[in-house]
């Protein structure tokens, strides 16, 4: 997958999408804190434990994978919207159930 050592892939674990070696930090996780939300290499390292040297190797897997990562992300977006969709029609569901309306 990654001539990179220090990015796997191993199905079963996180759906088989890249990752960081000997962590369950997938590489659209390092970049989206770095893309979307303007997080430093220094602290992505901090809040994922990491050294930034695997930071760096997830974002340099990124640009070689952008298109399969960017999907990987667009589907996962979806996926999160849905279920979102989903509990605020339960809630309302529940509160008509609940109040008679």
């Amino acid at each position: 997958m990654s001539a990179n050592p220090e990015i796997v892939s191993t199905p079963g674990v996180n759906s088989g999408k890249p990752r960081i070696a000997g962590t369950r930090v997938r590489v659209q996780d390092v970049v989206y804190y770095s893309e979307r939300a303007g997080w430093s290499v220094e602290k992505i390292s901090e809040a994922f434990n990491l050294r930034p040297e695997q930071v760096q190797a997830a974002l340099a897997y990124y640009a070689q994978h952008k298109a399969e990562i960017d999907q990987d992300m667009s589907q996962d977006e979806t996926f999160a919207r849905q279920v979102a969709g989903q509990s605020a029609a339960a809630k309302r569901r529940l509160k008509a159930r609940l109040t008679g309306r």
